[in-house]
């Protein structure tokens, strides 16, 4: 090959010399020094077209073989050689190559560092990246385009989006790639103020840019701002894709807006886009969601090949809608399973007390992922068996236990009332430096809730303060509930009126907080504001409310909320609830009321019920009434001696001390030995 090139270069020489007119021997003598030049210059090209050829098919073996038998490389060499090995992989490889053609002496040019930043991207090396972008400073290469985009894609794919920023200003911005990826980062980190800022700057918006914005607020929950870009979309003229759909049946899955969500599945049906896998996935999650489990089988139905994740969407809504048959008959049918599908089952199973089934299925799991792990621990913490829970939790290495692991045993812990071991593997926690998240805090205040300890709640809460999560709304509702069990209701209540979020159980902690410190009034006036915020309430409101006007002894307006609960709420009345009404009317006086409006309950009486008019037989010192209660309750739960505490405490009202003796000895007899 070299002497086929000397020959060339002669030749050309040769041609040449005749056209100028040089003297002969000067040509010669040129032509002496041109022609080794020139052949060198060629085999380097040629060679560098083969290591391409062979790097390009895979065959990285035939590429080391010739770039390292290369006497001299240029810098197409070194780009050759480190995009075959960045292409098939061998990201940490092509690193190293990039740092041997520095050492050699070779200038990294705009295709270099373009590589070497897109390598570093895929691995997330955010040190060697920078060290990259540096040298491209140096060797100015940073405004290039082809360099500044990859610099711009290298900061957001390590998640630095104030790095990508700087990167951004400092680059053209003729095309629309960098406006995309910085928007992208925007969203994935929540930082929807920038996001909305820097589309409004885009010069061009189309589809994709659009989509990406109306994604992040249906993400985030902020349904009236998506839907407001979405008519700003049409309004402007850009029609909406099936990405965009997508995103819009998500938020209406958010709001649980069942007759938005079908309209938007007629807009699907007109276009012809109910065929894409991710559409119908997120019609079958949006008619679960909803409790139509029925329309999204239907969905379901219609997929010619139901894909897995949409396999897997339908058989967690059909545990979510209380039809774990249906979802077991569908696991059993379906051809291709992976670990989300077992998890799921898993979770179903736990739900409705199967854990033994829940413990087989984890078993027979070819590849147990730590998701798998967690699961089945929250599921043994769910059912109470905390000792399987533990093992479990003791099995999973303790370098790869997450927060999801950590909180799963420590909520079953605060769960099972076992508030203690909650608070030693909190500290555990933390000295295996996992980071804490929303759940973790609002668990460990619950126990501290339940231990009665407010130096504790209060320490806890300083954490929280200082974490991303100080200003989240269901650490501060764990923090309100907490303050108010622990007796200090003036922290309580700052704590609900510093928030700047307030959802229904945030206005519900503070309310049953007012109703468990005897403040009635206080808690049926937070009760209206709410409802003139447009807070509707929730059962556990209910109960807040209710018991206020126990201690208010507001009898008429505690009638008039609980009749309101069902006609103007469509919230079922539960036992609590029943009890609740009992002990206002037991508490007034109106025992016979009382115990003529349990016997017009809709559902069976238990004994916290009969136990509520007792305490008012108690309290009004009726013997007899008390006796047929405490008969009845006895009847209920053999084993319950409060029934019995109660009567013996009528009795010492009434000054029958013969029947206090008796009833006490009663009562010894059924405690456990």
């Amino acid at each position: 090959k070299m002497r086929w090139c000397r020959l060339l270069a002669n030749q050309a020489l040769d041609e040449m010399s005749q056209r100028v007119g040089e003297p002969p021997l000067l040509v010669k003598r040129i032509g002496k020094l041109r022609s080794t030049d020139e052949a060198s210059e060629s085999l380097v090209n040629s060679m560098n077209v083969l290591i391409t050829k062979h790097s390009q098919k895979g065959e990285l073996d035939k590429a080391c073989r010739l770039f390292d038998g290369m006497v001299a490389r240029d810098v197409v060499s070194w780009n050759a050689i480190i995009a075959g090995y960045a292409k098939w992989g061998l990201k940490t490889e092509a690193l190293k190559l990039v740092v041997e053609m520095h050492r050699a002496g070779v200038g990294l040019n705009s295709i270099s560092f373009r590589s070497a930043l897109s390598i570093c991207a895929g691995l997330k090396n955010l040190q060697f990246g920078r060290t990259v972008h540096c040298l491209a400073m140096r060797s100015g290469y940073v405004n290039c385009e082809y360099s500044g985009f990859s610099l711009l894609d290298f900061y957001v794919k390590c998640d630095m989006v104030d790095e990508a920023r700087k990167a951004f200003d400092e680059q053209s911005q003729g095309t629309a790639v960098p406006w995309v990826l910085l928007l992208s980062a925007y969203v994935r980190r929540g930082r929807m103020d920038d996001a909305n800022l820097l589309f409004e700057r885009t010069p061009r918006k189309d589809v994709v840019l659009w989509t990406t914005l109306i994604s992040g607020y249906s993400r985030g929950g902020e349904a009236a701002k998506a839907f407001e870009l979405l008519n700003r979309m049409l309004i402007s003229g850009v029609s909406p894709n099936e990405f965009t759909f997508h995103a819009i049946v998500r938020v209406a899955s958010c709001l649980k807006d069942l007759r938005l969500g079908k309209k938007i599945h007629g807009c699907l049906i007109a276009r012809g886009y109910e065929g894409d896998f991710s559409i119908s996935t997120a019609l079958i999650d949006l008619y679960c969601y909803c409790d139509r489990v029925d329309d999204a089988l239907h969905v379901f139905s219609q997929m010619e090949q139901p894909c897995l994740s949409s396999c897997n969407t339908l058989l967690d809504g059909l545990i979510s809608n209380d039809r774990l048959g249906c979802a077991e008959e569908l696991f059993f049918k379906m051809v291709e399973l992976n670990s989300i599908t077992c998890n799921v089952m898993i979770k179903g199973y736990a739900r409705y007390g199967k854990i033994r089934e829940a413990r087989r299925l984890f078993d027979l799991m070819p590849q147990k992922t730590l998701v798998s792990f967690n699961t089945i621990i929250s599921g043994y913490a769910l059912n109470g068996e905390l000792n399987d829970a533990r093992r479990l939790f003791e099995a999973v290495d303790v370098k790869k236990r997450d927060t999801v692991t950590w909180n799963a045993l420590m909520c079953g812990y605060v769960q099972n009332k076992l508030p203690g071991e909650a608070l030693l593997l909190y500290v555990q926690m933390h000295k295996h430096a996992v980071k804490s998240n929303r759940s973790t805090l609002s668990s460990i205040l619950s126990a501290c809730a339940c231990l009665g300890s407010l130096e504790l709640g209060r320490s806890v809460h300083a954490q929280a303060v200082k974490s991303p999560y100080g200003s989240n709304v269901y650490v501060g509702t764990s923090c309100i509930d907490m303050y108010a069990k622990c007796g200090d209701i003036a922290s309580a209540q700052s704590t609900f009126f510093l928030m700047t979020e307030k959802n229904v159980a945030a206005w519900t902690a503070l309310i049953n907080g007012y109703a468990f410190h005897g403040l009635g009034n206080e808690a049926i006036a937070l009760f209206d504001q709410m409802l003139e915020e447009g807070i509707e309430p929730n059962q556990v409101t209910f109960v807040g409310v209710l018991s206020a006007c126990s201690h208010s002894g507001l009898v008429n307006k505690g009638m008039d909320y609980f009749i309101s609960m069902k006609e103007t709420y469509c919230i079922t009345p539960t036992l609590e609830h029943y009890a609740c009404i009992v002990y206002l009317l037991g508490r007034l006086g109106y025992l016979n009321e009382a115990e003529q409006f349990i016997g017009n309950m809709p559902i069976r009486a238990d004994a916290v019920v009969w136990g509520a008019l007792l305490s008012g037989c108690r309290f009004y010192s009726n013997v007899e009434m008390g006796e047929k209660i405490a008969d009845k309750i006895c009847t209920l739960d053999c084993r319950n001696t409060s029934s019995c505490v109660a009567l013996s405490n009528i009795y010492a009202a009434a000054g029958r001390w013969i029947d206090v003796q008796s009833i006490r000895k009663r009562s010894s007899a059924v405690k456990d030995p």
